[in-house]
């Protein structure tokens, strides 16, 4: 990945804990959570309107085309408690999410699945902010 990553104070502060419990409740998984974590490491932290529209971030939706099968459809990135895999909605801290986060609309992005290397395009990235993000920026409390 050549582009910086660029993530709000408030998802870093939700995801750190949740990253160190997985890595640690997890041992299997390491590796896509230590890739996680690396890209963690070096993101930009930054105001909310200066995460770029086009990245893969937390409540983004993102429609993609399977490289592997020419197969095209659309997951949403989440935290782990709101993860519904029948609803499409896929958390940050699977191999999945772990691989898809920080991307960039147009970037390809392999991962490994039980089934073997997957290649993915993500074709659009469509963003949308959390309701706990918007209650702190209206000065209520965020959950």
């Amino acid at each position: 990945m050549q582009h910086p990553i660029r993530i709000t104070e408030h998802y870093l502060i939700r995801l750190r804990p949740l990253l160190e419990s997985a890595r640690r409740l997890l041992p299997g998984d390491r590796q896509y959570l230590e890739l996680l974590n690396e890209k963690l490491e070096m993101a930009e932290i930054v105001e909310e309107e200066r995460v770029p529209a086009e990245q893969a971030t937390i409540n983004s939706t993102l429609r993609f085309t399977n490289l592997d099968t020419g197969q095209k459809g659309q997951y949403k990135l989440v935290f782990p408690r709101d993860a519904r895999l029948e609803e499409n909605r896929v958390s940050v801290l699977s191999p999945l999410g772990a691989a898809l986060f920080g991307h960039l609309s147009g970037d390809v992005v392999e991962w490994t699945a039980p089934g073997g290397r997957k290649h993915f395009r993500l074709e659009e990235v469509n963003q949308e902010a959390s309701a706990s993000e918007r209650e702190s920026h209206a000065g209520g409390k965020a959950a």
